[in-house]
């Protein structure tokens, strides 16, 4: 059997695995291309900060309009120690028909008709910090006072920090990212094999190394990293199919045949050029492997976040909170990593 045929076979085996097969799956990350990995920066908002108002603009297709929002949370930059600390703040989430491009510094222009204070100004205990390296787990999960039902397009969050009544920074900063043509490794490869990305120009090319020579192997691209079908959790254990520590992933779109060659490598490349907004996608490398009684092993997930703008960005007010922002909005992507519970 080829492993392009392996590969109906594999999804519908996976799909009709035990519930207790399920690996344990991300929470919603937004933007959705930092999901199981960081960012590459960091950000003094929402938690570095002990005075001031923050709003950010979030494009909504990470969210998957209607979703229910129960708890929220941002997560703390890797290799940051810090001691635990209180923070007094109020969270305000909206849907939003605002654009990356149309965005107001008046705050409340930003805002949809659903604008709701999510998280009532009270005190927050942030735990401390030390090098924190899972990128599942935010500083922590802010519980919503009530519901929040995501309608789309977009999304805003609004955070206003009253801790102080003068602003002072702390180090208590969040995992974010700034700009675009951003490749990260998510997940595990099941073998010796990887998957690299890498993106110059229009050019965006991945390769395969460390499998076995002269195999078979199948390269699958997605622009969904969540579930398989709108249905089943991402990722999925394939070690009921005798794929041991083996995960899928992306939700295939796209599944492109070829060989490793002599030394257990592949290259698949092609020109994609977003003019438009950022574009976000998901590979993954499935090749035939003697390693498993399946006879196929997955790599990593490489997630490619391509442009440079239309993804996220914010706007601020620093020293003096006011209804208009003294700071932003970016033209640029930007913004901390937000995590989300439905």
């Amino acid at each position: 059997m080829s492993i392009r045929s392996h590969l109906p076979l594999l999804l519908l085996l996976a799909s009709l695995a035990p519930a207790g097969a399920q690996t344990s799956t991300h929470p919603i990350t937004v933007p959705k291309v930092f999901t199981g990995t960081y960012g590459t920066t960091t950000n003094a908002y929402p938690f570095a900060r002990t005075y001031g108002y923050f709003q950010i603009w979030y494009r909504g297709d990470s969210l998957k309009a209607p979703k229910p929002v129960l708890n929220l949370g941002w997560r703390a930059a890797p290799g940051i120690t810090v001691q635990a600390q209180q923070l007094k703040l109020q969270i305000v989430l909206s849907s939003s028909t605002q654009g990356f491009s149309n965005l107001s510094k008046t705050f409340a222009a930003n805002h949809g008709k659903d604008r709701a204070v999510f998280f009532k100004l009270k005190t927050l205990n942030l735990p401390a910090q030390s090098s924190p390296a899972n990128p599942d787990v935010p500083a922590i999960w802010i519980k919503g006072d009530a519901p929040f039902l995501f309608k789309g397009p977009n999304l805003v969050v609004d955070v206003d920090i009253q801790q102080t009544t003068t602003a002072t920074s702390t180090q208590y900063r969040s995992d974010a990212y700034t700009g675009g043509n951003i490749l990260r490794s998510a997940e595990k490869s099941c073998g010796q094999s990887s998957l690299a990305g890498s993106y110059s120009g229009t050019k965006l090319t991945y390769t395969l190394s460390g499998a076995p020579p002269k195999v078979p192997l199948l390269f699958l691209l997605s622009t969904r990293n969540q579930t398989i079908g709108g249905m089943i959790p991402l990722p999925l254990d394939l070690s009921p199919l005798g794929m041991k520590g083996c995960v899928l992933g992306v939700d295939p779109i796209l599944a492109l045949a070829g060989t490793t060659d002599s030394a257990g490598s592949a290259l698949f490349s092609g020109n994609l050029d977003p003019a438009g907004d950022t574009a976000m996608l998901f590979a993954q490398a499935v090749h035939a492997s003697p390693a498993n009684p399946a006879g196929l092993a997955t790599t990593n997930v490489v997630n490619a976040l391509l442009g440079t703008a239309g993804l996220s960005t914010y706007l601020y007010c620093w020293t003096t909170v006011g209804p208009t922002a003294t700071s932003g909005p970016y033209t640029t992507n930007r913004s901390p990593v937000l995590m989300v519970m439905p």
